[in-house]
This record gives structure tokens, sequence and C-alpha cells, in this order.
């Protein structure tokens, strides 16, 4: 018994001991694979929040055939770059933020102006303001052109130095402090509107900056609000009309028809104007629905537009690079009704939509590419972009004029165009103090196809 005990003692400590202590050889199982530590309370969250993104996608993204599959994903990889992770190589507009209390608004969503990147000869980064909402306009004295630098962005105020240039370099001259928009206010959808008189042709001018629609097509201001302007391009029997685009980056599926009907003779009204499919999981299930694999749009009806649609057989539309979405489509879809003639540079080429995916128990919510659009002939837009009937500069070299003015650039030439001749430009003045800045595209991300737009979409 003694001697037993002797020669057991120690086996005994050594279970002890190994009980008590791990060192870094313990954290392996005998054929070598790492035993995973228990996870953290924000690993789990993550890979929750991971798979929610990855269930959503598979059932909703355009895209779904291009999905990786599971085995090749990191479930635990920040949602961020998982989202980034599921895109297809092609889509240049999906996109995931904080839900929901996203601090990433642009310059614009906060205070209200827009402007164009510029690098002087210095090699200095210098903004030209090229759109500022009214009442910014006024409080703060920011003329369109006007050249300034961010001193400062504090999130609730906005510093802008304001300047020249002047031998090469940015010469100050005041300082602006910008406080944010108030809640309150909406942006301007529609920031301009007007008839010019010249000659036989009167020509309405509508400046369009957002397609923003409300929660009702009752008492709906933002409809409401194209009524009134498109009541007065009757009164003043308009000839002609140019919708200006050259900023808008598009918004609601059903704003961009309703304006649509407003443009058009009666005889098109109710009709069909459009399409919008899925992928083939959303299809089958639209084709169970509606008896259709794809979304039939319709313009709005007589009733509904109160019949102020002022009927023309052209339209001219100003459009740049940064045209895009709805505001595309809204040429798209008019295309096949009247003739459409487009002034200025490439736009965009975002011929697809999404809906917002979002659920408060996850801290991530989604704005994936859902559907793509397709005019009345089943078209869509070229992802290229629209290409301009007459090609010309919005924000490159020379003098800028206030929206509006007939001397400014874009408008000018549509204004030529109409009345064979009868207005000159001033003379650009060359310039070689700066130049702008290749693919600078200020961020408004706006939501295209909302849930208003369409019973199918109510039941996601």
């Amino acid at each position: 018994m003694t001697l037993t005990l002797k020669y057991l003692l120690p086996f005994v400590a050594c279970a002890i001991l190994a009980g008590c202590y791990k060192g870094a050889s313990d954290s392996f199982i005998d054929d070598g694979t790492k035993v995973d530590p228990v996870d953290r309370e924000e690993d789990v969250q993550t890979k929750a929040q991971n798979r929610w993104t990855y269930e959503h996608m598979r059932s909703d993204y355009l895209w779904e055939e291009f999905l990786p599959d599971t085995a090749a994903l990191n479930m635990a990889e920040y949602p961020q770059k998982f989202f980034d992770r599921l895109k297809y190589a092609g889509d240049r507009f999906s996109w995931t933020e904080i839900n929901p209390d996203f601090s990433g608004l642009s310059v614009y969503d906060r205070f209200g102006i827009d402007y164009a990147l510029y690098r002087t000869a210095a090699g200095e980064e210098v903004c030209r303001l090229t759109l500022a909402q009214r009442s910014v306009v006024a409080e703060a004295g920011l003329r369109r052109g006007e050249w300034f630098r961010i001193t400062e962005d504090a999130g609730d105020r906005l510093t802008i130095t304001t300047g020249s240039i002047d031998g090469g370099a940015f010469r100050s001259q005041r300082q602006i402090s910008l406080l944010a928009l108030d809640a309150s206010q909406h942006t301007e959808a529609v920031m301009l509107d007007t008839v010019y008189h010249i000659g036989d042709n009167h020509i309405a001018y509508l400046f369009y900056n957002e397609f923003i629609d409300g929660t009702s097509a009752i008492n709906n201001p933002y409809r409401s609000e194209l009524r009134a302007v498109f009541a007065r391009f009757r009164d003043e029997q308009a000839t002609d009309i140019i919708i200006d685009l050259r900023y808008n980056p598009g918004g609601h599926v059903s704003i961009c028809q309703y304006l649509a009907s407003l443009m058009l003779r009666d005889e098109y009204l109710g009709g069909i104007s459009g399409y919008h499919s899925y992928n083939k999981a959303l299809a089958a299930a639209h084709l169970v629905e509606t008896g259709n694999e794809e979304d039939i749009l319709y313009f709005a009806g007589h009733d509904a537009v109160g019949g102020n649609n002022v009927g023309l057989d052209r339209a001219w539309f100003i459009i740049t690079q940064r045209t895009a979405s709805a505001s595309e489509s809204l040429i798209n879809t008019l295309s096949p009704f009247l003739r459409t003639t487009t002034i200025g540079s490439r736009s965009t080429g975002k011929g697809v939509g999404s809906w917002t995916i979002e659920d408060r128990r996850y801290q991530w919510k989604l704005q994936p590419i859902t559907f793509r659009y397709y005019n009345s002939q089943h078209v869509t837009v070229p992802d290229e972009g629209l290409t301009p009937d007459i090609p010309a500069s919005d924000e490159g070299d020379g003098l800028i004029y206030e929206i509006g003015d007939v001397r400014e650039r874009l408008l000018n030439i549509a204004l030529v165009n109409i009345t064979g001749g009868g207005l000159r430009s001033e003379p650009l003045t060359s310039i070689d103090y700066a130049r702008p800045v290749d693919g600078f595209v200020p961020e408004r991300r706006r939501t295209e196809g909302y849930i208003d737009n369409s019973p199918f979409y109510k039941q996601q």
C-alpha cells in the first residue's frame, strides 16, 4: 500500500496542477485545432447583425445570385466591411449606416449648401459654391460661384472663409459661420420656377432640387407645390419647358411619376409609365401576388394632377454628372411620349433603386439596390449615364451666374436653342488659377423607390 501511494501522489499532483493552470498549449486540441474562447457580448451582437444583413441581402438584393457563400464569410467582421464584402462588383450604389443615430450627414443635409472642389495653381484645394437653399443665402450673403475654404466643421456649426484666387493662390476676405439647419426646415424641392417671355416664346423653367414626396397623396405639400407651379405655367401659356436637374440626386419614384404626369398630354395620363424588375425570389413572389413578375408603374390620372398638366411635345433637361436616379428616370420615362433634349454633361448612370431595410433590434440599417427601373418601352438608363445631346460645362472655367439668370451658361444654351439665337451668353473668361478636381461629387445620399410607391413594397 505504501509503495502504491508513493508512486500515485505525483500523478495526482500533476492532475491538480493541470486543473489550476492553463498554458499556451492548452488552447489546442491534440489535432492542432484552436479552441475558440467564449464570445464577448459585442461579438454576439456583430454576428447577429451580420446574419440578419446576409438574410436580407439574400432575399432582397437585386444581384442576389452573386452573393458569396456563407462559408467564405467571417460573421464576426465589422458590419460595414461585412456588408461591402457582400456587394456585387458592379454595384456602385448600395450602402449601410448606423441606425438610428447616424451622424455622417453631408454638408448639404446639415447646412443647405453644395459646392464643387477645385485645386489652385499653388496646389491648394478650394471650394466653389454651386447651390444653396434660399434661407442660407439670405442669412449669410453667399452667392453662387463664390470661392471659399472650409475652416472648421463642428457638426452643428460650419465656419467657412470666403475669398478670391489671386496669383494662383487663395486670398481670404471674410469669415462666415453657418448654423446647422433646424429640424423643422425641409429641403427645398422646387428652388426656382419662372417663365421667360422672349418674342413669341413663353419658356417655363423649373429648377428641381430633389424628388421629395409626402406620406400621403392627400394634403401633400410637395405635390401641391408642383401643381401650383404647373398651373402658373399653363396660365402664362408656356410654349416650351426647361427642367433643370443639374444637382438633383434623385429621391422618391412616386413624385417622379407625378412630375412626369404634369408634363404630358391628357391622353397619356393614367397610362403605363414603366416597370420595376427584381431578383428571382422577389419576382416569383410578385408573380404570385399580382400576376406579374415586374411591378407596373402608372402616370397620375387627370384628377390627380388637377388639370394642371402642360401637355407639350418637347422638353429640355439640364443635366450633369450629379444628375442621378429619379432625375435620370424622369427623362427616360418621358422619352417615349415627348421629345427630350439634354444639355450639360453625362449623368451618373443609376438605373437602379432601393428601399430601406431596418430593424430596431440591430445597430445598422441597409440600403441595398433592390430593383432596376425601365420606361414603358422597357428601356433603362445605361450604367454609363445619359449622354447629353448638347455637351456643355457647368462647373468648368469661366463666369458663374445665379441659377435662373439668363446669362447662366447651361440655361443660356437652352434659351438660345429654343429661341433660335435670340440670346447670347457673355464671353467666358479663361482662367488658369483653379481647375476642377476630377471625380469630386458631394455626397447627398437619397433613397429611391420608397415604401409609398407600390403596394408590393408594403409587404416587404
